[in-house]
């Protein structure tokens, strides 16, 4: 909710966790928005997405340049895409494994990281397979 406030239907909106990943601020068309400091995180949190084989592993997000000109490595990173879309992400905190589905559905918790890999539905990120094949 607090990222749609900042949404303009053209650029892409997102809220960028810089380490040791007790400040996150709101990027928009990738440049930081002044005071918009919100604290999400006590400490670094783990984050899962899956790989090209299906897997989910680990993920680390890439650093940001900042005003000054040097990078500043992300713990976390949220983005909300002018086509409605968002980041979509498994992500673990103090033994609770949070949701982050793709279209902004409200994000579920979950005590186990299999339970929440359950609950990520590919099929909602693809749109289905509508062809058909004779052989």
């Amino acid at each position: 909710e607090y990222l749609r406030h900042f949404a303009d239907g053209e650029k892409a909106v997102s809220l960028v966790c810089t380490e040791p990943c007790e400040r996150c601020s709101v990027h928009v068309g990738g440049k930081e928005i002044p005071e918009t400091d919100i604290t999400l995180f006590s400490k670094t949190p783990t984050v899962y997405r899956r790989d090209a084989y299906g897997r989910f592993e680990p993920f680390e997000f890439l650093p940001v340049r900042q005003k000054e000109g040097g990078l500043e490595n992300v713990c976390f990173s949220f983005t909300l895409y002018p086509n409605g879309s968002s980041s979509s992400y498994i992500v673990e905190l103090d033994d609770t494994y949070y949701l982050f589905d793709a279209y902004l559905r409200p994000t579920r918790t979950f005590a186990a990281l299999e339970e929440a890999q359950s609950a990520y539905n590919k099929s909602e990120l693809l749109p289905d397979d509508k062809r058909t094949y004779d052989f």
